[in-house]
């Protein structure tokens, strides 16, 4: 994921910790390994921001004296959409097993405009 902002458009950074709550059916080892490189490498290009648990998230905006926090929507809990729904259960066992089932899930859901 990409995010670019102006200068004048951000006051702090930091990451969010934790990939267990990433799915109801955990985590693969690998997984977690690369997601932690990847926030570690953004983290240390941001300046060396903070990596957060969840529950310090509150006080660390407040303590940089943030009115508001940007963040993605997350495809986890009662926010997934239909297509988190349909394909995260089918991606279990790497990607060419999920390969043969993406023609079947695009018609079902139609997530391109015609």
């Amino acid at each position: 994921m990409g995010l670019l902002l102006h200068g004048c458009d951000v006051a702090a950074v930091a990451g969010l910790g934790g990939t267990e709550p990433r799915s109801i059916f955990g985590l693969g080892h690998a997984a977690g390994e690369f997601t932690d490189g990847a926030m570690a490498d953004a983290l240390a290009r941001a300046g060396h921001a903070p990596l957060l648990a969840p529950g310090e998230v509150v006080a660390w905006a407040r303590a940089q004296g943030l009115a508001s926090i940007v963040t993605p929507w997350a495809p986890i809990g009662w926010r997934r959409r239909n297509w988190d729904e349909a394909c995260w259960p089918l991606a279990q066992r790497g990607f060419f097993p999920f390969r043969a089932e993406i023609p079947r899930l695009i018609a079902e859901l139609q997530p391109f405009s015609p």
